[in-house]
This record gives C-alpha cells, sequence and structure tokens, in this order.
C-alpha cells in the first residue's frame, strides 16, 4: 500500500531552469499492511532537494520518536575559530581528584560541556538555525 508523504508533491528536478525545468514525482513509499498494523503511525516526509536532483525521503516510525539525544560530536568548524584552543586547553588543565579513569571521565565531560556552551555562545543554536534555512529551501522549491 501506500504511504503517503508530507511536503513538497515533487520528489526529482532535472534542475534546469526556467521553462525548461522539470519537476516530478518518481519517489515513492510502500508498505504491506502488516508493517502498516506494526507502525500506524508511520509518517513519509519529502525533505528539501539540496544536493541531489532527488530529494531525500524520511521515514519516521512514532511521532517524537527520533527525539533522543545525539551526543557530543567535535565539530570540524571550530578549528578555524581562535578561541576554540583555549577552551579545550582549559577543560583538560581542570583539577579533578580521584583515581585516573574518574579523573579522565571527569575532564572528558567538562570538555563536552564547556565546549558545547562555548559553541552556543560562539554560533548560536545551529540546529534552529538549520531548521529554519531548511524551512525556507522547502517553501522555496514548494
Amino acid at each position: 500500500m501506500h504511504m503517503g508523504f508530507q511536503g513538497n508533491p515533487f520528489t526529482w528536478s532535472n534542475m534546469r531552469v526556467s521553462f525548461a525545468n522539470v519537476w516530478e514525482r518518481l519517489d515513492r513509499a510502500l508498505c504491506s499492511t502488516e508493517w502498516r498494523d506494526s507502525f500506524p503511525e508511520g509518517s513519509v516526509f519529502h525533505l528539501p532537494f539540496i544536493a541531489s536532483d532527488h530529494c531525500p525521503l524520511r521515514l519516521v516510525l512514532q511521532p517524537g520518536g527520533d527525539r533522543r539525544s545525539k551526543g557530543f560530536k567535535f565539530e570540524a568548524m571550530w578549528i578555524k575559530e581562535e578561541t576554540s584552543a583555549l577552551v579545550i586547553k582549559r577543560a583538560w588543565k581542570t583539577h579533578c581528584p580521584g583515581s585516573n579513569m574518574f579523573r579522565l571521565c571527569r575532564m572528558l565531560n567538562n570538555r563536552r560541556m564547556s565546549s558545547a556552551k562555548w559553541n552556543r555562545d560562539v554560533f548560536g543554536n545551529l540546529h534552529q538555525r538549520k531548521a529554519v534555512l531548511s524551512s525556507a529551501l522547502a517553501n522555496l522549491q514548494s
């Protein structure tokens, strides 16, 4: 059975300019009735075109089901910012009593927390900025 979708009705474009531009709906999500019974709230989203002539399709099994913590990730853009090295050095120099493993875990946690705060102060809320830009791009493509 066809799952339907939310978003732009077209999933492919030939990326030509003006009247030569063609939009089609080539990509679809299908499922069996057994699958639909297992995931009754499953939804398909057509995301904005970014680096391909096809838009990505996102399958969400449960609304709000992807709200788990993403964990800490070092961002490559931090290297270009002069103050990033200072933040890292300060986090590693924090005095912490205890066993070597305890101190390492505490210092890694300090590093994560200070980097996250520094990132918010310097770059702002990147997830929010990305969501705003993604929404604007989706509106333009609609």
